[in-house]
């Protein structure tokens, strides 16, 4: 693991951008839950765990999710790289988070959906609510 053994990314915002990138994941999984749920109530009970998969992949119900795990991903991607995860890094990833999450455009699919999950959902306000506060230390 590049991570562990070169010790590159420990840099305090590259430290606050893990944090961020972990809470994403929480805030993915309850955003999961919440759409299987609804997808169940109109759908009916998903046969299995490899039904779930198969519909969160492709399903176009599942689409918007898709844009946060990429987010997730490409997070991770940076941090895979033999290169340093530098400031400006961070500071991108910080605005794209906060693109993505708090400045919600009504045109945008993602925005509609995430809006209502956060109207629905308890948990996901209060991970919002988590991430928002860690990405005010994420400022140039």
């Amino acid at each position: 693991m590049a991570l562990l053994r070169k010790n590159q990314n420990n840099t305090p915002l590259a430290l606050k951008l893990k944090a961020v990138r972990n809470d994403l994941l929480k805030l993915h999984k309850t955003l999961l839950e919440h759409e299987k749920a609804n997808y169940e109530a109109v759908n009916g009970q998903i046969a299995s765990t490899g039904v779930y998969l198969r519909l969160v992949l492709d399903d176009p119900y599942f689409a918007w999710l898709r844009i946060l795990s990429g987010l997730i991903v490409e997070i991770d991607e940076a941090f895979d790289a033999d290169e340093s995860v530098t400031d400006e890094i961070v500071y991108i990833f910080g605005d794209q988070i906060r693109e993505m999450l708090m400045k919600g455009d009504a045109e945008n699919d993602f925005a509609r959906k995430y809006t209502l999950a956060l109207e629905n959902s308890h948990s996901a306000v209060m991970q919002h609510s988590g991430i928002a506060d860690q990405l005010a230390e994420i400022k140039r």
